[in-house]
């Protein structure tokens, strides 16, 4: 399963993978727009339940990804087989829309288009 989220300068990208069972191993993958691993955050051993990661923008050779929209991919090892996770990407809202009478209330989330209120998993 994967998301989208926006790297800014000075602004990691963030957010949570869920978790249904303890892991010995979780890993998040960031991809770029093409479908290239340009990251691989090694979470390591987890309990059950949401876990924050966040990437900052480094790459392993120290250098920095362009700002830009990312493809996000996590992983673990559940009870001996490797199993793709939730993840849910922070962003910012730029506005709301209220008018949409068959989608109800909708984030407006700049570059990473927009999502209906009901889908949003946390608000901070």
């Amino acid at each position: 399963m994967n998301s989208q989220g926006l790297l800014e300068v000075a602004s990691p990208l963030t957010g949570n993978i869920k978790l249904n069972a303890s892991t010995s191993n979780a890993s998040v993958t960031i991809l770029n727009q093409n479908g290239g691993v340009v990251k691989t955050l090694n979470l390591g051993a987890q309990s059950a339940g949401m876990v924050k990661f966040e990437w900052d923008g480094q790459l392993d050779d120290g250098s920095y990804a362009m700002p830009g929209i990312y493809k996000v991919e996590a992983e673990a090892d559940v009870n001996g087989k490797n199993t793709a996770l939730e993840s849910y990407i922070s962003a910012k809202v730029e506005s709301v829309d209220l008018g949409d009478p068959k989608r109800g209330v909708v984030l407006n989330l700049g570059e990473l288009g927009s999502v209906e209120f009901s889908k949003v998993k946390q608000v901070f």
